[in-house]
């Protein structure tokens, strides 16, 4: 039990096997050290002994960057929800953009173009609120990820309208 626990070497094996799997072992330096001490006297796992020979000649390439973390379900439905969602925020946006210009012009407010926010602008503001997966995405992200989500839906759409091939008639 106390292999498992934290500071065991038990967490580190199941990395080092699951990563191993997938044929990309990750574990830093000081990590591989740990587990090489803690089989003094007996034989590495074929994992392991691959990742310290692959790391000292220099060939164990490790992903840089934060770790990729996976995409849960919501994610994947409000990314696919973003265009419509930008589309719709757009509408509203540009409502609100003429509300201010008419009520800036009454009260000699935003009749400075540079002072009134864009439509766009307050578009990923409506988006940010709307889909909490982006509240952290900064304008010109959302405007990639939707161009991005259009250009994958339309390529599904167009690989799911294509005619079956003919059966040999």
């Amino acid at each position: 039990m106390a292999a498992w626990m934290k500071g065991g070497p038990g967490p580190l094996l199941r990395k080092l096997a699951v990563e191993g799997a997938g044929g990309d072992v990750t574990l830093t330096a000081d990590e591989l050290a740990r587990l090489v001490e803690e089989f003094q006297g007996e034989p590495l796992p074929e994992t392991l002994r691959i990742a310290v020979t692959q790391h000292l000649r220099g060939r164990r390439v490790r992903r840089q960057g934060a770790p990729r973390k996976r995409q849960i379900n919501r994610e994947l439905v409000e990314f696919v929800m973003l265009p419509s969602a930008y589309a719709e925020a757009l509408e509203d946006a540009k409502v609100k953009v003429t509300r201010l210009r008419d009520g800036g012009m009454k009260r000699g407010r935003y009749d400075d173009t540079q002072k009134r926010p864009t439509a766009s602008s307050i578009a990923c503001t409506l988006v940010r609120k709307r889909l909490p997966t982006f509240k952290d995405q900064s304008d010109r992200s959302i405007f990639n990820l939707v161009s991005k989500a259009r250009k994958l839906i339309a390529e599904s759409d167009d690989d799911s309208s294509a005619p079956p091939p003919d059966g040999g008639d």
